[in-house]
């Protein structure tokens, strides 16, 4: 039972868009299994999505956990196969207990310098937590909402910057582009599967299909980093 935290210091990286598309993803992929998302952000974005009524159906939900509840809600849902941890875009006690209660963290990261400057500091409390709790904490930076027509100078200086930091900052080569159907499964409350399904135009269709190829990739390298842990 892998319980993955998505995180970030920020507010509007996509860690919410993350988590719905992982969550969703392995959902489909691994039908039998049952798959977990706790929502601690205050907004309750993952818990309105899955409110509509359209996620795959060994998805359930744990809403408005809290700093109080957040430790208890992952014992809750140890049994389950997955569980994904959606924390509020602010450094908090909430953020840190579930990442010190995670099997691997995944930070979420847009394209911008006020981004890397946000995740440069998480990077930095997850290796003094580190040291206090005498054990490594895996964890890694996606990208997200990055150009789908290729990588940008800017993008490159990030992924180079992370490189060439003391330490190393992990993070996946793959990244996530900026996409109207990742948007367009939160309106409709399913999975991108299910939105191409519904979806009778050609160019859309098309369009959803760009989306889950780059999905599939980025999933395909976190499950394989997840694996060697």
């Amino acid at each position: 039972m892998p319980v993955i935290t998505i995180a970030t210091s920020k507010g509007g990286a996509g860690k919410t868009t993350v988590c719905r598309l992982f969550a969703s993803a392995i959902a489909e992929r691994y039908p039998a299994q049952k798959i977990t998302i706790i929502d601690t952000d205050p907004n309750q974005h993952s818990a309105a999505w899955f409110d509509i009524g359209h996620a795959p159906n060994n998805i359930a939900i744990i809403r408005d956990s809290t700093q109080h509840t957040v430790i208890d809600d992952i014992d809750k849902a140890s049994a389950d196969d997955w569980v994904f941890v959606d924390v509020e875009g602010i450094a908090s006690v909430t953020m840190q207990d579930a990442i010190n209660c995670a099997d691997f963290t995944l930070l979420i990261c847009q394209p911008s310098e006020d981004d890397v400057s946000e995740i440069f500091k998480v990077v930095s409390r997850v290796r003094k937590q580190e040291k206090v709790l005498r054990r490594k904490i895996a964890h890694a930076v996606l990208m997200n909402r990055t150009r789908a027509s290729g990588s940008t100078r800017l993008n490159k200086e990030i992924l180079k910057d992370f490189e060439n930091a003391e330490n190393e900052i992990p993070h996946l080569k793959n990244s996530l582009n900026e996409r109207v159907a990742f948007q367009n499964m939160r309106t409709e409350g399913c999975s991108l599967n299910a939105l191409k399904q519904n979806n009778k135009d050609s160019t859309q269709r098309k369009s959803i299909d760009s989306a889950i190829k780059n999905l599939n990739e980025v999933l395909d390298e976190f499950l394989e980093i997840l694996n060697n842990e």
